[in-house]
């Protein structure tokens, strides 16, 4: 699917919002987490797994120290192929932002989707707002609704209600009851 520069402004440019990893939340990071707390947190998670290299990007992005978005991008890569869903969120934002390299709106897509079938609520609105906004397609109402639904998203399930027939909506409805998570 490909998707135009015109949904950067869809979807908003944030990358750190409500993320946790070995219960540590992005948020620490950005209210003083101190650099020994942080490398600790590191050294205890496997070196191998996404929750270790989402830890590492978090570090290359906020910490003002060593900030590098090229890193950041680099490490959420190394978590997003690992399975881990925040990363491939995170990576899917800066892969559509063009943070820490170039813009790859089919990319981002791929890493949200992936985000998204794996439950990551963020990531499921992000794919319902492309499905809903597609550039030279029309909308892809079922898709929209059904990840929209899934990710929460009421106020724009209601707005997308205004645009379908109730027979559409009765489908996408079933769409969202039989989604099942998957692991990547």
């Amino acid at each position: 699917m490909r998707i135009g520069k015109p949904f950067l402004i869809i979807a908003g440019l944030s990358l750190l919002t409500g993320c946790e990893a070995q219960h540590v939340t992005f948020n620490d990071f950005h209210h003083g987490m101190g650099q020994e707390k942080v490398s600790r947190l590191i050294g205890q998670a496997n070196p191998d797994s996404g929750e270790h290299f989402l830890l590492m990007g978090a570090l290359y992005q906020v910490d003002r120290t060593v900030k590098d978005l090229t890193q950041t991008r680099h490490y959420y890569r190394l978590a997003a192929e690992r399975g881990n869903a925040k990363a491939q969120y995170f990576l899917g934002k800066m892969l559509l932002a063009g943070k820490g390299g170039p813009r790859d709106y089919d990319e981002a897509f791929r890493w949200f989707g992936q985000a998204a079938e794996q439950g990551n609520r963020e990531a499921q609105i992000q794919v319902g707002m492309i499905y809903y906004r597609i550039l030279d397609a029309p909308p892809d109402y079922m898709n929209a609704y059904k990840w929209l639904t899934l990710g929460g998203a009421r106020d724009k399930v209601d707005r997308l209600e205004t645009e379908m027939t109730s027979q559409q909506i009765l489908q996408a409805q079933q769409l969202a009851r039989n989604w099942k998570p998957k692991t990547f």
